[in-house]
């Protein structure tokens, strides 16, 4: 599911200060098996840390919004008592080094739902672009292109995705999953 303008330029200011917060962290929690290019922080703890409260109110909005698109679509939340929401800032970055920045088809380990939002205009990249295994009957792979502040949600550990190279420029997402471990 597709949801347009789920942060505003308000929010995305926001979120793009968060991995240089002190309780942000460097992370490179990837399985080994997994190709992928690309830097990630985990921010959940600097965004309720935020004396502003900003963070928290990104936060929870869009926690609230993951919870709404599972009520519609899914069901899946109210089959456990707790998850565990794994909050990261993801940067796909070639202005540095010039060499094109992905992430190879995976699932999401243990993820009851999860949400890409994009940080970054279109605009200002080349390639990036989300992509979702077909239904296994004949159905096409999907591909989303988000504009800034929109995003995607999905069953991450049952859908396989990936992203596209990006060749130029730089592309920001949030990413949340709500693992059930």
């Amino acid at each position: 599911m597709v949801v347009q303008n789920v942060l505003n330029e308000e929010d995305i200011a926001y979120l793009k200060t968060t991995p240089l917060h002190p309780n942000a962290v460097d992370c490179n929690d990837r399985h080994k098996k997994l190709e992928f290019k690309h830097s990630v922080h985990r921010i959940e703890r600097a965004m309720k840390a935020d004396p502003t409260g900003k963070g928290q109110e990104v936060y929870y909005k869009v926690l609230r919004a993951m919870a709404w698109a599972d009520k519609k679509l899914w069901g899946k939340l109210t089959k456990y008592s707790k998850v565990y929401p794994e909050v990261e800032f993801i940067t796909y970055d070639c202005s540095r080094d010039g060499k094109p920045k992905f992430i190879e088809p995976h699932v999401d380990n243990d993820s009851v739902v999860t949400v890409v939002a994009a940080l970054s205009d279109p605009s200002e990249y080349v390639g990036g672009i989300s992509m979702f295994r077909g239904d296994g009957r004949g159905g096409k792979d999907r591909t989303w292109t988000l504009g800034k502040g929109d995003a995607v949600f999905f069953r991450g550990e049952s859908l396989l995705h990936w992203v596209t190279p990006i060749t130029e420029g730089r592309r920001d997402i949030l990413q949340i999953e709500l693992s059930k471990k």
